[in-house]
C-alpha cells in the first residue's frame, strides 16, 4: 500500500505545503509507478519512494508548525490570545456542559466572545495601549518574524539526500550545512531539481529546462574544468551513430554555478 498527501501527513495550513507536498508526493511516485508496470525498472524502486519523501515532509512540517507560531505572535500582540478561545472551545463543549440547556450555554459562549472582541474595540480609539499593540506588531513585520508569504528554498530547493540515482549520499550532505537558510540555491547536484539556465548550442539558445520531457534524452552534466571536453566529444560521437540524439550533454563551470554553460 503507498500512501501519498493527506493520507499519510497532515499539517497546519500556515504556508500551503499540505497541498504543495502532497504533489510533490504524486509526482514523485508516479513516474516510479509507471517505470515499474512498464518493466523498465524493478519493484524495489517503489521502496525508494518513502526513503526520498520523508525527510521533506518533516521539514515542510516543521516549517508550517514554525509558521503557525508565528500567526499566533501576532494574535497574541493585539492582545488576542488564542489559548483563551481554544479553553472556551473546550470548556463549552465538556461533558459537565452537556446538560445545561442550548440557551444558557449559548450565551456564555457569546458573553466571553463580546469580552474577547473589547480588545479590537481598542483600535477605534486613541488608546495609548493600543498604540503599544500595533508599535508590538510594527516590530514582529520588522524583523522578518510574520507570516511569509514566498518560500523558495520549500518550493524550489527541497532535494533528496538519499534514493534512487544517488550513489554518494555523503557528497549529498553538503546541501544540508546551513539548515537556518531559507533561499533557493539552484545546483546540478544530483537529488536537487534541475535549475533553469540559459544554454547556448551553436546559434541556438535554449532554456535548461527544455532538455526534459516524456521522450528527451538523458542529461549528463560535465565540469568545464575537470571533465568537461572529454565528455563533450564522447556524446558526440554516441549521437553521431544514430538518426536520434540518445544522450545530451551540458557543460557548466561547476556543480553550483550555471555561468557560461554549453550544450551538445
Amino acid at each position: 500500500v503507498l500512501l501519498a498527501g493527506d493520507a499519510c501527513h497532515q499539517m497546519p495550513p500556515a504556508g500551503g505545503f499540505g497541498m504543495n507536498s502532497g504533489i510533490a508526493d504524486a509526482h514523485n511516485l508516479s513516474w516510479k509507478l509507471a517505470a515499474v508496470l512498464e518493466g523498465r525498472a524493478s519493484a524495489a524502486l517503489l521502496n525508494t519512494y518513502e526513503q526520498e519523501r520523508r525527510p521533506v515532509i518533516g521539514q515542510n512540517i516543521a516549517l508550517s508548525m514554525r509558521n503557525f507560531d508565528r500567526v499566533l505572535d501576532l494574535t497574541r500582540a493585539l492582545g488576542l490570545d488564542a489559548g483563551h478561545a481554544d479553553l472556551l472551545h473546550r470548556a463549552v463543549n465538556s461533558p459537565a456542559l452537556q446538560f445545561v440547556p442550548d440557551a444558557v450555554r449559548s450565551t456564555v459562549f457569546n458573553q466571553v466572545m463580546w469580552m474577547g472582541r473589547k480588545q479590537l474595540d481598542l483600535a477605534s480609539s486613541r488608546n495609548p495601549l493600543w498604540a503599544l499593540r500595533i508599535k508590538k506588531v510594527q516590530e514582529i513585520l520588522d524583523t522578518g518574524r510574520s507570516l511569509a508569504l514566498l518560500y523558495p528554498k520549500q518550493d524550489l530547493g527541497s532535494h533528496y539526500t538519499e534514493g534512487c540515482l544517488l550513489p554518494d549520499p555523503a557528497r549529498m550532505q553538503l546541501a544540508e550545512e546551513e539548515p537556518h537558510q531559507q533561499q533557493y540555491r539552484p545546483t546540478v547536484q544530483p537529488g536537487h531539481r534541475f535549475p533553469h539556465f540559459w544554454l547556448q548550442q551553436g546559434a541556438q539558445r535554449l532554456s535548461s529546462l527544455d532538455l526534459f520531457g516524456q521522450n528527451a534524452a538523458p542529461v549528463l552534466v560535465a565540469d568545464a574544468v575537470t571533465g568537461g571536453p572529454f565528455w563533450e566529444k564522447a556524446v558526440q560521437r554516441i549521437n553521431a551513430d544514430g538518426p536520434h540524439p540518445v544522450l545530451s550533454c551540458v557543460v557548466v563551470a561547476d556543480e553550483t554555478s550555471a555561468a557560461a554553460a554549453q550544450y551538445v
